[in-house]
């Protein structure tokens, strides 16, 4: 039986970006956002100086921190028998990325450095599944995408999608995706 391989995005799926990023930007800017709700509200809102929240410090300094029940669901994942690949677009910015990677071994997501799959297009990752809060990347993924639901993807029209990563392993059980299908028949 082949092993399931199961992509999971890092930002917005495992760890929150997007809070500390509003938080940032609205003490920098002297604005009052609440959440992006679309890909562009950074730029649009402060302009190119908006990307300047996106440095390898956020993630050594803990300023990202994991969604609640992200963990456990990895975990959760590993023990039904899936290899888990964390896939995360880090603008191929080395820093970034060595930063991101460290974030995941500190908070036990990482277990070895195969695991890491920094991608700016995802479409090719070899796993069966992409768990991403990207429709550009669930739509591109040559295997089955799952959209993670955020304030920013809400408006997209996908299937399958989940409101939380958490449902992650309930949804693989169901059998209702082309990955475990093929799973299944071997």
């Amino acid at each position: 039986m082949k092993e399931l391989t199961i992509g999971i995005d890092v930002d917005q799926v495992l760890a929150d970006l997007h809070g500390p990023w509003v938080k940032w930007g609205n003490a920098k800017f002297g604005t009052s956002h609440t959440e992006f709700t679309r890909w562009d509200d950074p730029t649009d809102w402060w302009g190119k100086a908006g990307l300047d929240f996106l440095r390898p410090e956020i993630y050594s300094s803990n300023t990202v921190s994991p969604i609640n029940g992200a963990k456990d669901t990895v975990d959760i994942l590993r023990d039904m028998g899936t290899k888990i690949l964390f896939v995360t677009n880090c603008n191929r910015n080395l820093a970034i990325e060595a930063s991101k990677k460290e974030w995941l071994y500190t908070h036990g997501f990482l277990r070895d450095d195969k695991e890491y799959v920094p991608r700016v297009d995802k479409s090719n990752v070899p796993a069966d599944v992409l768990a991403d809060d990207g429709i550009h990347n669930v739509e591109t993924f040559k295997g089955q995408g799952i959209l993670i639901d955020a304030s920013h993807n809400l408006h997209e029209k996908w299937n399958p999608r989940l409101t939380h990563i958490s449902w992650l392993p309930a949804f693989l059980l169901t059998g209702k995706t082309k990955a475990s299908v093929r799973r299944k028949n071997g």
